[in-house]
Parts: structure tokens; sequence; C-alpha cells
């Protein structure tokens, strides 16, 4: 047993027989890199088509896609089935117009302009591609793979481990299709997405810069997450401790003034750019949500002042036809008010929500076409989908889900207390921050628009249970080797190497 244990975790690294070699870790690092690259353009023609939701963002880039005299086909029309829902469409007329009311401000626009520059002047000024606008959005989340196979690489002793427990199920996960997808479509979660890997890189290289560099950049960058979609507005409350010493808020009010400001400015601006949602989001919290999760859906009804025995038909999304008559019809019910009653009066809704949310999770697919018309799907899946396929078979969901989350936190809050590794402080405290967004996040998209999309508002919740199962992997991983359990030969690297 001694010698297997020697020969597979000696002081090289942790699961592995080589020694550290900065020339291996190269290759690593380039295998990788090209992995990364390879899964991006296999990725290439697949896109999430349209939920009506692409006018909020797309309308300084384009006004209709190729082929479409009018943003919005009227109902019924071949167009309207081949607009919506259906097909991925990859280009779109380069017509740049003034936003509307529907449009919301949000930072995800940011990461279009260079590949929209690029497409105008070095490729067509009339079409827009969207494999074009999606090439800095996926720069930037090459370069996090690359700004981590670096800083992994300093912690010679697990540099290894690092790679494959981390770094190699990162480069899978955005490359599976289910994910990659949003890149080449003008949905706000993939500049959720390249944010926040954005500010978890940033916090895990932060001793490489002053105190100053670290705040403003990590500020920058979480104003920018914060922005990047309404339902993100929570992040500054979260992050806001490890960009700024909160210990001067006690002894200076100027600084807990200051901080206080800082916290509540991105907030402030995402829900002010929020578009002309509102009415939709209430309606479906309170008819396609609520009133789907409740028992009793008929009593709750009567109690917001709802008689018409017909109001039960009304489960369903806004965007329907008989949501927008429903809205129409009991416009003045749709309101915050009656949400609040009826969980007031059946408190198990949110049990059924609970449920419902645990159940929803795994699931990447958000049920939108992913291919252009005339474009058969790939057959090979797992090479196409394979962390996407990988959840969906192996990772908990329903209550399971939960009892992963908690099992998380206690790890982390263990690990945290016990080990004095430097890595490992930082993961559990990421991993604390993960799992409480998971968990306010999960909250945020089921009473911000009820079961409408869920799959698709809880693609930013599926990326951070992702890395906080990661995080959590190699956080053990190192505890278990650094506490001296598996006994290595000449384990002569300091703790914190």
């Amino acid at each position: 047993m001694n010698i297997k244990c020697k020969f597979f975790m000696n002081s090289a690294g942790f699961f592995t027989p080589f020694k550290h070699s900065p020339q291996l870790v190269k290759i690593i690092a380039l295998f990788l890199i090209l992995l990364f690259l390879a899964g991006q353009y296999l990725q290439r023609n697949t896109g999430y088509a349209d939920n009506g939701d692409f006018r909020r963002v797309n309308q300084l880039f384009t006004d209709s896609p190729v082929g479409f005299s009018a943003q919005t086909p009227e109902p019924g029309t071949p167009e309207r089935a081949i607009r919506y829902y259906n097909y991925w469409l990859p280009e779109w007329n380069f017509r740049p117009s003034i936003p509307s009311i529907y449009s919301a401000f949000s930072s995800m626009i940011l990461l279009w302009i260079p590949g929209a520059l690029i497409n105008y002047f070095f490729i067509s000024s009339t079409i827009v591609y969207m494999v074009v606008l999606s090439i800095f959005p996926r720069l930037l989340v090459g370069l996090c793979i690359f700004f981590l196979i670096v800083y992994f690489s300093g912690f010679r002793r697990y540099t290894y481990f690092l790679l494959a427990a981390i770094v190699l199920p990162l480069v899978l996960l955005l490359s599976a299709g289910d994910y990659a997808a949003y890149f080449n479509s003008f949905y706000q979660e993939s500049g959720s997405l390249v944010y926040f890997l954005l500010l978890v890189t940033w916090f895990l290289l932060r001793g490489k810069f002053t105190n100053k560099q670290f705040t403003a950049i990590g500020y920058g960058l979480l104003f920018l997450l914060t922005i990047a979609k309404t339902s993100n507005f929570y992040f500054p409350f979260l992050f806001i401790p490890l960009l700024f010493d909160l210990k001067k808020a006690w002894q200076n009010p100027k600084w807990a003034v200051l901080i206080l400001v800082l916290t509540l400015l991105p907030v402030i601006f995402t829900i002010q750019f929020v578009g002309d949602r509102g009415a939709a989001n209430r309606y479906n919290s309170l008819f396609f949500g609520v009133l789907v999760s409740s028992e009793h859906p008929e009593q709750r009804l009567k109690e917001i002042g709802i008689t018409d025995p017909d109001a039960i038909k009304c489960r369903t999304g806004f965007f329907s036809a008989r949501g927008t008559a429903c809205y129409k019809k009991y416009q003045d019910k749709v309101s915050l008010k009656s949400i609040g009653t009826f969980i007031l009066h059946e408190p198990k809704i949110l049990i059924h929500h609970a449920e419902r949310l645990a159940n929803t999770m795994q699931k990447t697919d958000n049920g939108r076409g992913k291919y252009a018309p005339g474009v058969e799907a790939p057959r090979n899946e797992i090479l196409y989908n394979g962390w996407a396929l990988l959840k969906q078979t192996y990772f908990p969901q329903g209550w399971t889900f939960y009892w992963l989350l908690l099992a998380e936190v206690l790890i982390a809050f263990f690990l945290k207390w016990s080990s004095s590794h430097r890595l490992v402080q930082d993961l559990s405290t990421l991993n604390l921050i993960l799992i409480l967004a998971c968990w306010l996040d999960m909250w945020i998209a089921i009473f911000g628009d009820g079961i409408a999309d869920l799959v698709k508002h809880l693609f930013l919740v599926n990326i951070m249970s992702d890395l906080s199962i990661l995080f959590t992997l190699a956080m053990v991983g190192i505890a278990l080797f650094e506490s001296g359990i598996f006994q290595p030969h000449n384990p002569g690297s300091a703790p914190n190497e």
C-alpha cells in the first residue's frame, strides 16, 4: 500500500507518478489551450434561437435577420416560425438603430463592439455575423483559462492535480454546445459568464498586483458583471467585502459611506436600465409562478379578487396568446402584493418552488433551436456536448442538489478554519460566495419570471454550481495531501508553495 502511495502521490504532484517538469507543464498547458480553441471552433455554427429577448440588446447592431424585412414578423406567417424559437439565425442585417423602450442597457453590448468593428471593416458592412460578434467574449474566456494555467503552475506540488481538477473540466464546460451556444446569440447570459469568470480569475491573481490595482480593476469587473443582466444585482453585496477593507468602515464614517455608494451604484444602474419588462415579469411570477406551484389555485385567486373560473387557464407565459389576453383582463391584479398574498396564505408554495428549481438544475438545453434552418444537429453528441451530458447523467438534481450545496458549505467552512494553505483559503472563500450566489440566483429566477425560460435563467447557477464542485474537489485534495495522510515520498516543498 505504501509503495502505491509513493508512486501515485509523490512530491511532484497529486495522483501522478511524474516529477514536476516545466517542459511537461508547458505541454499540458498547450494541450488545454488547443483543446479550448478546438472546442470553440466546433461550436462556431451553434447558437440559440431568439425567444423575443434579442431586441432588448441587439438594436445597436441590427434591426432584423438576413432575409427578414422586419425585426418581428406577423404572427401566423412562415417567417414567424423561422424567426423565433426554432432556429439559430447566424446572419443579421448590419443596420444599427436607436434603442427603443424595449431595450435594456447591458455590459454585454461592450463585448460585442470589438467583433462588430472587425465585421464592419474587414468582412462586411451590410451583414453582421454572430460568429464574428462572439470573437471577443470567447477571447476573454480563453484568457481566463490561460491565466488560471499560469497561476496554478506556481503551485509546483499540485500543478498537475489543479490543471486536471479545475482547468480541464472548465475547458470542457466552455466547449459544450449547451454553454457555448450563448456566445453566438443575442442573450445577456454570455455577458454574465464572461464577467463572472474574469472576476473569479482576478480574485485568485490578486497577489500579483498592488491592493489599489486589485480593488480598482476588481470593482470595474464587478460593476460590469452587475449590469450584464438585471438579475445580477446581488453580486456587489457578495464581492464588495473581498475588494474593500470593511474594518476601516467601522473606524471611518467617510469610508463606510464610500463603500455603501460603490455597492449601490451598479445595483441602481442595472435596475434603472432594465427596459420595459416589468409587466411581463410580474405576470409570469404570479400566473406562471406561484399560481402553478399552488395546491389550491382557485382559492388563492379569489383571495386576490379574481373570481372568474377561467382565470385558472392563465397558467402560461406572458408572451403566449393566452398570456397576453390574461394580462389585459387581470392587469390590475398583477402586482407584488398579489404574489405576497399567495405565499402568505400558502407558504408551501415556497417548497414547491424549491423542488422545481432543484429538479431543473443540471438541465442546460434551454429548448431553443441551436442550428440554422436546414442544418442537422451533429450525431456525435459526446464530442459536441460532453460536459452537458455528464451533468445531466451524474450531477445531483432534486433535494440531493441542496444536500450537495450544504456539504460544500460545511467543507468550505471547515477548510477555511483548519487549513493554512493559501489556495485552499482562497478557494474556500470563493466557494462560500458561489454557493450563496447559487441560492440567491435560483430564487431571483423563479420570483423574477416564474417558470418561463427557467433553464435559461438558471444558466449562471449551473456555471457556479459546477465551479463549486471543482473547487471543493481541489480544496479537499490539497488539504488531504497537506495533512500527510498519504505519506508522500520526499515532501520537500513548503505547505504554501
